[in-house]
Protein backbone atom coordinates (compact mmCIF):
# COMPACT_ATOMS: atom_id res chain seq x y z
CA UNK A 1 0.00 0.00 0.00
CA UNK A 2 1.46 3.30 -0.83
CA UNK A 3 2.42 5.84 1.41
CA UNK A 4 0.23 8.40 0.88
CA UNK A 5 -1.87 9.61 -2.17
CA UNK A 6 -2.87 12.93 -3.31
CA UNK A 7 -6.58 13.01 -4.24
CA UNK A 8 -8.34 16.15 -5.36
CA UNK A 9 -11.13 16.20 -3.17
CA UNK A 10 -9.12 15.50 0.03
CA UNK A 11 -5.78 16.66 -0.70
CA UNK A 12 -2.69 14.60 0.57
CA UNK A 13 -4.14 11.77 2.24
CA UNK A 14 -1.44 9.42 4.53
CA UNK A 15 -1.81 5.58 4.85
CA UNK A 16 -1.84 4.83 8.09
CA UNK A 17 -0.79 1.07 8.66
CA UNK A 18 -1.58 0.92 12.39
CA UNK A 19 -5.52 1.64 11.54
CA UNK A 20 -5.73 0.88 8.18
CA UNK A 21 -7.12 3.70 6.61
CA UNK A 22 -6.14 6.89 4.98
CA UNK A 23 -5.68 10.53 6.86
CA UNK A 24 -5.75 13.94 6.30
CA UNK A 25 -6.42 17.47 7.71
CA UNK A 26 -7.34 19.77 5.02
CA UNK A 27 -9.43 23.36 4.28
CA UNK A 28 -12.58 22.55 2.11
CA UNK A 29 -14.10 25.44 0.42
CA UNK A 30 -15.85 26.61 4.30
CA UNK A 31 -12.51 28.16 5.21
CA UNK A 32 -12.53 25.37 8.33
CA UNK A 33 -9.98 22.88 8.46
CA UNK A 34 -11.38 19.60 8.76
CA UNK A 35 -10.05 15.80 10.23
CA UNK A 36 -10.93 13.67 8.04
CA UNK A 37 -10.70 9.56 7.90
CA UNK A 38 -11.41 7.47 5.10
CA UNK A 39 -11.71 4.25 6.02
CA UNK A 40 -12.13 1.12 3.58
CA UNK A 41 -12.46 -1.67 5.50
CA UNK A 42 -11.98 -4.65 3.31
CA UNK A 43 -12.22 -2.70 0.12
CA UNK A 44 -9.09 -1.62 -2.07
CA UNK A 45 -8.36 1.73 -0.01
CA UNK A 46 -7.49 3.31 -3.36
CA UNK A 47 -10.23 2.80 -4.58
CA UNK A 48 -12.80 3.37 -2.21
CA UNK A 49 -11.34 7.15 -1.76
CA UNK A 50 -13.33 7.60 -4.73
CA UNK A 51 -16.41 6.17 -3.18
CA UNK A 52 -15.76 8.35 0.18
CA UNK A 53 -15.31 11.33 -2.27
CA UNK A 54 -18.83 11.26 -3.62
CA UNK A 55 -20.34 10.12 0.10
CA UNK A 56 -18.12 13.71 1.75
CA UNK A 57 -19.43 15.85 -1.35
CA UNK A 58 -23.28 14.54 -0.64
CA UNK A 59 -22.76 14.90 3.17
CA UNK A 60 -20.85 18.38 2.66
CA UNK A 61 -23.58 19.86 0.17
CA UNK A 62 -26.64 18.84 3.02
CA UNK A 63 -24.49 19.14 6.09
CA UNK A 64 -26.69 21.63 7.60
CA UNK A 65 -29.76 20.07 7.03
CA UNK A 66 -27.95 16.39 8.49
CA UNK A 67 -27.29 18.55 11.41
CA UNK A 68 -30.73 20.29 11.77
CA UNK A 69 -32.12 16.89 11.81
CA UNK A 70 -29.48 15.48 14.53
CA UNK A 71 -30.53 18.23 16.46
CA UNK A 72 -34.07 17.48 16.45
CA UNK A 73 -33.32 13.55 17.10
CA UNK A 74 -31.45 14.48 20.34
CA UNK A 75 -28.73 16.67 20.08
CA UNK A 76 -30.92 19.49 21.90
CA UNK A 77 -31.82 16.99 24.76
CA UNK A 78 -28.01 16.20 24.66
CA UNK A 79 -27.37 19.81 25.38
CA UNK A 80 -29.80 20.56 27.89
CA UNK A 81 -28.55 17.52 29.64
CA UNK A 82 -24.93 18.99 30.10
CA UNK A 83 -25.69 22.35 30.23
CA UNK A 84 -23.88 23.93 33.20
CA UNK A 85 -26.26 25.58 35.96
CA UNK A 86 -26.35 29.17 34.88
CA UNK A 87 -26.19 28.74 31.27
CA UNK A 88 -28.85 29.94 28.83
CA UNK A 89 -31.37 27.80 27.54
CA UNK A 90 -30.54 27.78 23.73
CA UNK A 91 -32.57 27.16 20.67
CA UNK A 92 -32.32 24.51 18.23
CA UNK A 93 -30.95 27.83 16.02
CA UNK A 94 -28.77 28.87 18.37
CA UNK A 95 -27.16 25.72 18.99
CA UNK A 96 -26.64 24.43 15.38
CA UNK A 97 -24.86 27.94 14.98
CA UNK A 98 -22.69 27.32 17.59
CA UNK A 99 -21.39 24.03 16.45
CA UNK A 100 -18.53 23.69 14.07
CA UNK A 101 -17.59 20.78 11.97
CA UNK A 102 -14.25 19.89 12.92
CA UNK A 103 -14.35 15.86 11.40
CA UNK A 104 -15.51 13.78 9.07
CA UNK A 105 -15.03 9.99 8.82
CA UNK A 106 -16.35 8.00 5.43
CA UNK A 107 -16.41 4.20 6.02
CA UNK A 108 -17.78 1.30 5.32
CA UNK A 109 -20.19 0.31 8.19
CA UNK A 110 -21.46 3.55 8.87
CA UNK A 111 -20.96 5.53 5.68
CA UNK A 112 -20.45 9.00 7.32
CA UNK A 113 -19.23 10.69 10.96
CA UNK A 114 -19.41 14.14 11.19
CA UNK A 115 -18.09 15.71 14.15
CA UNK A 116 -18.59 18.80 15.83
CA UNK A 117 -17.10 20.48 18.59
CA UNK A 118 -18.57 22.95 21.04
CA UNK A 119 -15.90 24.60 23.00
CA UNK A 120 -16.52 22.88 26.65
CA UNK A 121 -19.99 22.70 26.55
CA UNK A 122 -20.03 18.95 26.37
CA UNK A 123 -17.38 18.61 28.97
CA UNK A 124 -14.77 18.61 25.93
CA UNK A 125 -16.10 16.21 24.32
CA UNK A 126 -16.62 16.22 20.34
CA UNK A 127 -20.51 15.27 19.30
CA UNK A 128 -20.92 12.80 16.50
CA UNK A 129 -23.17 12.48 14.10
CA UNK A 130 -23.97 9.19 12.19
CA UNK A 131 -25.41 9.38 8.97
CA UNK A 132 -26.65 6.43 6.55
CA UNK A 133 -25.55 6.67 2.51
CA UNK A 134 -29.14 8.27 1.98
CA UNK A 135 -27.76 11.11 4.75
CA UNK A 136 -30.31 10.31 6.98
CA UNK A 137 -29.30 10.77 10.64
CA UNK A 138 -29.05 7.36 12.54
CA UNK A 139 -27.19 8.08 15.79
CA UNK A 140 -25.42 11.23 17.79
CA UNK A 141 -23.88 10.32 20.76
CA UNK A 142 -20.39 12.08 22.08
CA UNK A 143 -16.73 11.14 21.47
CA UNK A 144 -14.02 11.18 24.27
CA UNK A 145 -11.32 13.49 23.71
Amino acid sequence: MAASLTHPVFGDLRWKEKWSWWETKFCPASGKWLDMIVNPGDDDPAVFVERAAELYRRAMAAEREILHEAIQKGLLDLYDEWRRAGEPKLTAEELQNQLDLTFVCIDTVIPITLGYGLGDVFGGNSVNVKVNDKLRVRSVDLDGN
